[in-house]
């Protein structure tokens, strides 16, 4: 499918219909034509389910994690996209999710064009099919439904002072209250009066503790460029390889979209960045608004590039696991020696354990810890391309081991041959970003 759908027009005109509607589209207090509400939203993810309960499952994310409905009173939805979606299998979780600001209302529609490219064209495209057999793919379309009613940038908090509203992508832990939000409610930045005090954010960040998600795509609907690391002049240490992956998804899209490093601090991208090493992306996609029909030309090549991005070769997965019983163990990973500022650490966990770890070439040590066992240290070489599968074998306290069970050095080859020096800076416009 992704390979016969034609890209019709120029970057650039397509960029201009996607901002043609926007003063129009503002001011109104339903979604603007061509738009779903909420409710059909919703509606949407059901209907895909039992469409193709083979491929595809919805989720109520509130009630699943016990979290706060918006202020408004609506709950929060996903869709899972995975061959046997029913059940819960040791796979990488990878997600997209749109509309953290509900006035930018062409990423709804992206988002859900993706359910459509992955069903339609599962079983005949290899690279879908062999996704959806290998990972767990969540979609959330709509992480501000009040905003998005109201054709407002901001969630549906009353701040108490006669204003509405908070900057969900500013409400975050990562950063919050450093730069690129406002303290003062009113604002279009206004981060809210501590961090993650909204009930979007609080959901997210349950989900994200559970799903442990290995990459991230955020779409939001300003400028036109993708994303990553951090901004207000925080370094990642692993910047030169979130843009090498930046360079390598816009050229699978064919768009002439730009590169460009975060604006700010406290992101939804910055959360799955700190909290569990994920890859994370944020697209702006050429407009808040616009003609329904060049939203959804774009979105085809748009998801081009997800779906690079998705399938992907985990340099490193695997399982923390107890060494006698071989239970899972929760478990906490720490990058040794990489120069992390933000107290950056991924973990393991859930039904099995897993970890999965996307790396940049180099010789990584890693530590694992978890509360009654000893630190389980390895060594890891990775090269582009490499995907290796470890199990580690915890062993508790009380047995007094400190060492790992096994080999502790771990070398990893590519299965291309090829060597480290071909990761390098990508072509074309690299900066800091504004918006987000």
């Amino acid at each position: 499918m992704l390979q016969a759908v034609q890209f019709r027009g120029t970057a650039i005109q397509i960029a201009a219909a996607l901002t043609a509607t926007w003063a129009g589209a503002a001011a109104q207090s339903q979604p603007a034509e061509g738009y779903p509400t909420a409710e059909q939203v919703r509606e949407r993810l059901y209907a895909a389910a039992e469409a193709r309960p083979d491929l595809c499952v919805a989720v109520d994310l509130t009630a699943k994690y016990g979290t706060p409905p918006t202020h408004q009173g609506r709950h929060l939805y996903a869709i899972k996209v995975s061959a046997n979606p029913g059940l819960d299998e040791d796979e990488p979780a990878v997600l997209f999710v749109a509309a953290h600001h509900g006035d930018e209302i062409a990423s709804v529609l992206t988002a859900l064009h993706g359910i459509d490219v992955l069903t339609e064209a599962y079983g005949t495209d290899a690279d879908i099919t062999r996704l959806l057999d290998t990972r767990e793919v969540w979609i959330a379309p709509l992480w501000n439904p009040d905003g998005y009613e109201s054709g407002r940038r901001l969630n549906g908090r009353h701040n108490g002072n006669g204003t509405i509203g908070v900057d969900l992508n500013r409400n975050y832990q990562s950063g919050w209250g450093t730069c690129g939000g406002s303290d003062t409610p009113g604002r279009a930045t206004y981060s809210g009066p501590e961090p993650a005090s909204e009930p979007e954010t609080r959901t997210m960040v349950a989900w994200a503790a559970d799903k442990r998600f290995v990459i991230v795509h955020d779409a939001h609907a300003g400028g036109y460029d993708v994303r990553t690391g951090y901004g207000c002049d925080v370094g990642h240490p692993w910047d030169a390889f979130f843009r090498w992956q930046t360079g390598e998804i816009i050229e699978a899209t064919g768009l002439e979209m730009r590169a460009r490093n975060s604006c700010c601090l406290a992101r939804n991208i910055h959360h799955h960045i700190r909290t569990n090493l994920s890859n994370a992306f944020l697209w702006e996609l050429g407009g808040k608004s616009g003609d329904s029909e060049a939203v959804r030309e774009q979105a085809e090549q748009v998801w081009r590039g997800v779906v690079r991005s998705f399938a992907r070769p985990i340099s490193l997965s695997g399982h923390t696991i107890d060494a006698t019983t071989g239970e899972p163990v929760a478990s906490t990973i720490s990058i040794l020696e990489a120069g992390f500022t933000l107290g950056e650490t991924g973990s393991g966990g859930g039904a099995f354990g897993r970890f999965d770890l996307v790396l940049p070439p180099g010789t990584h040590r890693i530590e694992f810890t978890a509360p009654g066992y000893s630190a389980w240290a390895i060594s890891v070489m990775i090269t582009p391309g490499s995907a290796e599968t470890r199990e580690i074998r915890m062993v508790r306290d009380a047995q007094g081991a400190a060492a790992p069970v096994g080999d502790p050095q771990i070398v990893v080859k590519p299965p291309d041959g090829r060597s480290v020096s071909t990761l390098g800076p990508i072509s074309g416009v690299v900066g800091r970003g504004d918006g987000e």
